[in-house]
């Protein structure tokens, strides 16, 4: 069973009396929590710097330093961490400058049991609450800025089919072609399960030549040949707990192929050249661009180790699927870039350029379109991005087009093992394309209707009329 078991919150005391130190630290033991104390302001505040509590009890007057001076500098490398403050008498004034400059709350000496155990709960359940949000809000940015951003109906029914499946422990087993993001969504069913908090583990079994592969998956003893100088635990080893995501599976050799297929049944493997039986408590998702079914027809991928794997089976849509999801992904991409340069304006799409981007087949997928904005945005010089700023090959493409291309209907994902509701999904026509770049040359003017009209070539009435008809007045 995979370990869902919380951490004992950690709490740091800075305090001169050590005796004061030794009851808070038995009293807060003793209610599981982890507790370490300071007797001087600098050697606290390098521990807090160096560690993570998730709350300090800190001492209003200590030797090396005043406690709102060593609250300042706590609040300048650690701004969300609760300090609580320790006072002598309940000196309002004090008080009240402590809690300006930024104390959670604070305790008066000699301190009250109960007092103590309560605010630091509070402090400590706040504090995890406030990095909980702070991971979830990193995890939505990190899988905007990777791919699986987008509203179209193929992305909510896959974010969908993800919460399905992540209540699970079933393997899974990933359909797509290159750069549509299937080891993000091995990460988002991995984060979205009770087994977030142990390891992630991707293999991708295409770049493991065949002699190196049941080292890679198993590790191996000390002296088990020349060169293993050291014993190394592989990667099934390694996801004990956690997920274990096999990128490319079908590429695996035979023999690796009836190796896994034993660790599924038994979940238990050998290191090379070991002999003791390890047991690995691991949730499998596995991933490929080719057709599974066909290599177990050809022989060339075990069908027994198909079903193993193909529990739930979900396929991932290409990017000319999913095209109304594009000026979504293009406006993160082009963030990204601003953000890793210290760019602070918000870079611009012209309308020509988003055009051109609409109507690229996009072969590479969202890997692609991220590797085009990101070359765009350097030759823009991280301004407003145009059509003379796109790769070379994507005009080339364009040009070629002697008329405009039919856009394929999009379709939810596939979730074979369970039905979902499906529903039609829109064609991206030509109105709303003419709503896109209407809303992006608002968006570049920042709302100048004059600087917009002449962005997009026409007049102020003809904008109006058109703001009017698409309701963006």
């Amino acid at each position: 069973m995979a370990d869902t078991t919380k951490h004992a919150a950690s709490v740091f005391v800075i305090d001169d009396d050590v005796n004061l130190c030794e009851w808070v630290s038995f009293h807060l033991t003793n209610e599981s929590r982890d507790v370490e104390y300071f007797t001087e302001a600098t050697t606290g505040l390098d521990a807090v710097r160096r560690g993570s509590p998730d709350a300090v009890v800190l001492d209003m007057d200590l030797p090396d330093m005043s406690g709102l001076e060593a609250l300042e500098r706590i609040r300048k490398f650690r701004p969300d961490l609760p300090v609580i403050m320790l006072t002598v008498t309940e000196d309002v004034p004090v008080v009240v400058k402590a809690m300006n400059a930024g104390a959670f709350d604070y305790l008066t000496k000699p301190v009250s049991s109960e007092r103590l155990s309560l605010v630091v709960r509070n402090a400590t359940e706040q504090h995890r609450l406030q990095q909980k949000v702070v991971d979830l809000q990193r995890s939505a940015e990190d899988a905007g800025t990777r791919g699986l951003a987008g509203s179209s109906p193929v992305m909510i029914e896959l974010h969908r089919s993800i919460e399905q499946i992540a209540g699970s422990t079933v393997s899974v087993l990933l359909h797509g072609e290159s750069g549509t993001g299937k080891e993000l969504v091995a990460r988002a069913i991995h984060d979205a399960s009770d087994r977030a908090a142990r390891p992630f583990v991707a293999l991708n079994c295409a770049a493991i030549p065949e002699t190196l592969q049941e080292d890679e998956f198993f590790g191996h003893e000390k002296g088990a040949f020349t060169g293993a100088h050291g014993l190394r635990r592989g990667r099934i080893e390694r996801a004990h707990g956690g997920t274990l995501f096999l990128d490319e599976v079908a590429e695996l050799s035979p023999s690796m192929q009836a190796t896994l297929l034993r660790v599924l049944q038994e979940r238990t493997f050998t290191r090379v050249g070991g002999a003791e039986e390890i047991q690995s408590d691991f949730r499998l998702v596995a991933a490929t661009h080719r057709d599974l079914v066909a290599a177990v027809a050809e022989d060339e991928f075990r069908e027994d180790l198909y079903y193993r794997l193909a529990v739930f089976e979900l396929e991932l849509a290409p990017l000319r699927m999913r095209r109304e999801d594009i000026p979504e992904l293009v406006a993160i991409f082009q963030r990204e870039m601003a953000r890793g340069l210290g760019i602070e304006t918000e870079p611009g799409l012209a309308p020509d350029a988003l055009q051109v981007i609409l109507e690229h087949p996009w072969p590479g997928n969202v890997r692609e379109l991220r590797n085009a904005v990101h070359r765009a945005f350097v030759a823009s010089q991280g301004g407003t991005i145009r059509r003379e700023h796109l790769p070379p090959r994507m005009l080339a493409s364009t040009q070629q087009r002697d008329e405009p291309r039919n856009l394929d209907a999009i379709s939810p994902p596939r979730l074979y093992a369970q039905d979902l509701p499906t529903r039609p999904a829109p064609v991206l026509d030509r109105e709303t394309m003419e709503r896109t770049h209407l809303i992006q040359a608002l968006q570049q003017s920042n709302g100048r209707v004059d600087e917009a009209a002449r962005m997009l070539g026409i007049g102020r009435t003809t904008l109006y009329r058109k703001r009017k008809k698409y309701g963006l007045l």
